[in-house]
């Protein structure tokens, strides 16, 4: 299961890779990255409550990672130079990421490893099929994304990043 995940985890880097490209082709890779992954942090990380932070800091070490003064790291920094470049110039994660299901972000061992949920990689999809830059992309996959009771077709939701914000961040109280 885990080595299905790193294929998803790195299709979806390079889905956000290319479109990140288009919205903003002035930039370079990693700038543009995150800031890509930072504007679309609804479709990441919301609460229960529907609240979404754009900067999420956590207190995970990497030596291609730079705390800020108080000893945390940029959640978007990690996806980055971890994940995305882990992935896709190493082939690997290693033992840095690790796959725990009903979960959204975690860290453990003494602040090495990060626990993420199988949701980053639809997250990261979301991202890149709610982008602007995306709106002519045609599908006729028949796929459903599913928050909780909402569910959205894969196949409409191209260009429609506002929708896809409102469903990842409406409230969830009361159960799945």
């Amino acid at each position: 299961q885990l080595d299905r995940f790193d294929s998803a985890l790195s299709l979806a880097c390079v889905a956000v890779d290319g479109t990140s490209r288009r919205v903003y082709a002035d930039m370079r890779s990693a700038a543009r990255y995150k800031k890509f992954v930072r504007d679309n942090m609804c479709a990441l990380f919301t609460s229960p409550l529907g609240i979404v932070s754009p900067c999420i800091r956590i207190g995970f070490r990497h030596p291609r990672v730079n705390l800020d003064n108080d000893g945390f790291a940029d959640l978007v920094d990690v996806l980055y130079h971890v994940v995305r470049c882990g992935l896709l110039h190493e082939s690997s994660l290693g033992d840095t990421l690790r796959l725990v299901p009903n979960i959204a972000i975690a860290v453990e061992r003494e602040g090495t490893r990060l626990l993420v949920g199988p949701e980053i990689v639809v997250g990261l999809i979301a991202a890149v099929i709610g982008s602007p830059a995306n709106a002519n992309v045609k599908t006729r996959t028949g796929l459903r994304l599913g928050v909780g009771q909402f569910h959205v077709s894969l196949d409409q939701a191209w260009g429609m990043g506002e929708m896809l914000c409102a469903l990842f961040t409406a409230p969830r109280l009361g159960g799945p």
